[in-house]
């Protein structure tokens, strides 16, 4: 079950950097923060992937860091995201929000230390959840969603490897005989189906303590 099946409320966040804990910061190497404006042109969930092909386009750079979401009123989300920046100087989200996420004019983002996402990569970066409700253990979920996040890049990076990734010239079918593509793949499948119980038993948890996932 997720958040579309629950008709869970996602939005964008903003916390002020004094609110966030010390911790926090340095577990997530957050430099400073900044009110994006967002102009979409980009596919949802290829932020790394949009944002390289506007710097081949238009020059400038991309920058790196996370964007918060709010989940209802169960969990805060730090979603490791990558923005535009141009040649003079304006910060711009150039990817549009999944369906899930209601879309906004601005994002905010927490901006990290240089991190590189792989010559012609891609990422695997978790996100950070944070729940809002001290009575929610949310480690189950967070683990289940790094391990996750894990199988999801070992099995990506094979892709890009065997010339099928973003910028490859295959198709994925080309690897329906690839016995170290079909483990990994069978491994990501596994996880994910992991990550989907821990999510549902989360939020069943929040219900039966009467919390708002609106």
């Amino acid at each position: 079950m997720n958040e579309n099946q629950r008709q869970i409320k996602v939005e964008p966040e903003k916390i002020p950097l004094s609110k966030i804990s010390d911790k926090l910061k340095t577990s997530l190497k957050i430099k400073r923060f900044r009110n994006v404006n967002c102009e979409p042109i980009g596919p949802p969930n290829q932020c790394y992937q949009n944002v390289h092909q506007k710097v081949l386009k238009d020059d400038g750079e991309a920058i790196y860091g996370w964007k918060l979401l709010k989940v209802g009123g169960v969990f805060r989300e730090f979603v490791h995201h990558c923005i535009w920046k141009s040649e003079k100087g304006k910060y711009v989200c150039i990817t549009k929000p999944p369906n899930s996420v209601a879309s906004s004019k601005k994002v905010a983002f927490y901006e990290c230390d240089d991190w590189d996402w792989g010559e012609g990569g891609v990422g695997g970066v978790p996100n950070h959840m944070i729940s809002i409700d001290k009575r929610l253990d949310i480690s189950r979920f967070r683990n289940a969603q790094n391990d996750w996040c894990r199988a999801k890049k070992e099995m990506l990076d094979l892709l890009y490897l065997r010339g099928c990734g973003k910028f490859g010239e295959k198709k994925p079918q080309s690897l329906h005989k690839d016995e170290e593509f079909e483990r990994l793949a069978a491994q990501f499948q596994e996880k994910h189906s992991e990550l989907i119980k821990e999510q549902a038993n989360y939020f069943d948890s929040a219900e039966v303590m009467g919390i708002d996932l609106h």
